[in-house]
């Protein structure tokens, strides 16, 4: 074919003529196999046509190739487009991703192959600043440059000096005769005053570097409007490296959104250890063998394997110790590694701000403690025909608990749709601790919460137990605190009975429920000591609170389980011009409130509870749900359907 076009002189026009019948039939299926919308047509073009240039690993240096084969970590990324893509829907993706892992060349690909081969398609890839977008847009020019004659569009435009390309004739009489693609790529940068407002639709976005955006509102208010919301063809895609934590880091609070199931993006996350570049090999096995892991890299292999069932090499760990000692070297803190290499997601976001508890206890904590629950669901309360509440476990997802097993790929999304999320069963051996915090039951305000935590044996921890984080108004939350008391061997409840005094009222008198949190303090009328029911914060009574649950982090005396608390923890700052902690703008505390109360009101117990072992209470073998000590409810298993927990 190249040929051809050189007998022309370089006239495509002429070349075509010069043809044969074989050679029509070559670029016809070719163009059938590369210009395609299907998944299969847009990997035949990124592993056949889009020519990038190698990072010059290994022998020969760089050289201009294309994306073929895919490594590891692209075909993680590929995986979830083919999910869409097979169902019909649009690419909303926001990716989440160590650095270097040439995500952003699947993404510009895919862009890049729409824009050539679809009539009237407008893409735009943006960064934060406009040297950044046109080093993006490079991997499509080159593309362009490397196409073969008879695949290239014509160019009409091609400013990049005004950030527009356009693939439309050259010549303008011929645009009204013969009309070309008249497609547009636009290259343009967030970190400007004037913005990125366009006047027209746009098909593809390519946002990329979104956690250094300086006006991170650009994304919402001027390019999400422009992007049809059920075009199946559009390519949408934010992603980055994360930048720091806390209010002002809107990548965070995008990521938490995507996390919990709500708004047009889907999360998808790669960490540093599924790059198989990611590691330094031994020079012998005795080097291998003098390799010896320290107590955080145990506790993060652990982690890995326990959440996603993967185990970390010693070469991967060396590699990421190496890259650590440069983080320390130039930054000052080897934890920073996490932020360009995370090993899961919530780790890539660092705190920003002056945080109420010790952010290096708590970056332990996530590693060593946090894991995902054993059991993820919502409780309800049926009516039965004698117009009892009964209370049913719903379950939307569960696995085995913790063991040395790799655990097998699970339903993400079912995890983070259940608000109530479990790790220890009730054992009746044991003494547990609850406490509640009401809410208003409004989507989009604070969310309600429960905490269970464990009463510690001689030498144990304070470990969580149960978390339900969800929109139960004050009435529905009394009811679920009352049949998860009952349910961990009715233990003691501390409910918050600070406004919505429903909450404890139902606890109280419509319930019924015997063992509630009383307060001692001094009544300020007769000056002398009394009592009331649940807990109430105040101004003092708030500080007591942060002032005990941080020592108990400082000392390494309480096992938080849930990512979701911790997330609260590391977000629960200082507020500027103020002395004040409260949650970040955008994030809640409700869940760290509840379980601040629970640990406080869990230590005023009789001390001589801590050191107790309880006499197993003799059981009737006629209740079936005395049957086990890690479950008080019933299986009752349907194919295809919820499993349904029953009291």
């Amino acid at each position: 074919m190249d040929a051809r076009l050189l007998e022309a002189g370089g006239n495509p026009q002429e070349a075509y003529s010069r043809l044969s019948s074989g050679d029509y039939e070559v670029i016809d299926t070719e163009l059938q196999r590369a210009t395609g919308k299907s998944h299969q047509s847009r990997r035949y073009f990124l592993e056949n046509y889009f020519t990038i240039n190698t990072k010059g690993e290994g022998v020969g240096g760089q050289r201009l190739q294309t994306v073929y084969p895919f490594t590891d970590t692209q075909e993680i990324l590929w995986e979830e487009c083919v999910k869409d893509w097979n169902v019909g829907k649009p690419l909303w993706l926001l990716l989440l991703k160590a650095r270097q892992i040439r995500w952003s060349t699947l993404v510009q690909g895919c862009i890049f192959q729409s824009t050539i081969t679809t009539k009237l398609t407008n893409s735009l890839v943006i960064a934060d600043e406009l040297k950044r977008s046109n080093r993006i847009y490079d991997m499509s020019d080159l593309a362009y440059n490397c196409l073969p004659w008879w695949m290239r569009p014509e160019r009409a435009i091609d400013s990049r000096a005004e950030g527009h390309v356009l693939f439309d004739r050259k010549n303008k009489e011929e645009r009204i005769t013969k009309p070309g693609l008249n497609s547009h790529f636009f290259i343009d940068a967030a970190n400007k005053p004037s913005g990125s407002s366009r006047g027209f639709t746009l098909h593809n976005v390519h946002a990329t570097e979104f956690g250094l955006w300086a006006h991170a509102k650009i994304l919402t208010s001027d390019i999400k409007p422009a992007v049809p919301l059920k075009n199946p063809n559009v390519v949408f895609v934010v992603e980055g490296t994360a930048k720091g934590a806390g209010e002002k880091n809107a990548f965070l609070r995008m990521w938490n959104l995507a996390m919990s199931g709500r708004g047009q993006f889907r999360p998808v996350f790669a960490a540093w250890w599924r790059e198989k570049t990611y590691c330094k090999p031994f020079p012998s096995k005795k080097e291998a063998d003098k390799f010896v892991f320290t107590k955080e890299e145990r506790e993060l292999v652990a982690k890995v394997k326990d959440e996603f069932g993967y185990r970390i090499t010693k070469a991967q760990m060396s590699w990421r110790r190496e890259q650590a000692e440069q983080v320390e070297a130039t930054e000052g803190d080897a934890e920073m590694v996490e932020q360009e290499y995370p090993s899961y997601p919530r780790s890539a976001f660092r705190s920003g701000g002056l945080c109420r508890f010790n952010l290096k206890n708590l970056a332990h904590m996530e590693v060593a403690d946090v894991r995902i629950p054993i059991w993820a669901g919502d409780l309800l309360h049926r009516r039965t025909p004698d117009g009892k509440d009964t209370p049913v476990l719903v379950r939307y997802f569960a696995r085995k608990p913790f063991s040395e097993e790799p655990v097998t790929p699970f339903d993400r999304e079912a995890l983070t749709k259940g608000p109530l999320w479990i790790w220890e069963w009730p054992n009746s051996k044991d003494i547990y601790y609850e406490a509640s915090d009401p809410c208003a039951g409004m989507k989009g305000m604070d969310n309600s919460s429960i905490q269970v935590f464990r009463v510690p044996r001689k030498g144990e921890r304070i470990r969580q137990c149960l978390e339900y984080r969800g929109y139960a108004d004050a009435k529905e939350l009394a009811k679920m605190a009352v049949s998860i008391g009952k349910m961990y061997n009715q233990c003691e409840l501390a409910p918050e009975c600070n406004t919505l005094t429903e909450h404890i009222g139902n606890i109280l008198h419509v319930h019924q429920y015997p063992k509630i949190y009383r307060w001692r303090r001094q009544d300020r009328i007769k000056n002398r000591l009394s009592w009331f029911y649940g807990w109430e914060t105040n101004g003092k009574s708030r500080n007591d609170l942060m002032t005990r649950f941080n020592s108990l982090l400082n000392d390494g005396s309480i096992e938080i389980r849930s990512s979701r608390l911790l997330s609260e923890c590391q977000n629960f700052v200082q507020m500027e011009d103020s002395d004040r902690f409260e949650a970040a703008a955008g994030e809640h505390d409700d869940v760290l409130f509840a379980a601040m109360i629970c640990c406080y009101c869990l230590l005023e117990l009789d001390p001589k509870l801590f050191a107790a072992v309880e006499t197993p209470p003799v059981r009737d073998p006629k209740i079936q749900r005395y049957n086990t000590d890690y479950s008080l409810f019933d299986e009752m298993e349907n194919e295809g359907q919820p499993s349904y927990n029953m009291l």
